[in-house]
């Protein structure tokens, strides 16, 4: 939750991945794919 979108993009970007596991306080709360992100950018 603390990472901003802009970094999670270039994290998939460098790394290979389309989606990323969201962690709060050590406990996995989600995950973020980048198609979702676009979507809501194109709102």
């Amino acid at each position: 939750p603390a990472t901003p979108v802009p970094d999670a993009l270039e994290m998939m970007k460098k790394h290979h991945v389309n989606s990323l596991v969201v962690v709060e306080n050590g406990t996995v709360t989600g995950i973020i794919k980048r198609d979702d992100i676009i979507k809501e950018v194109a709102k």
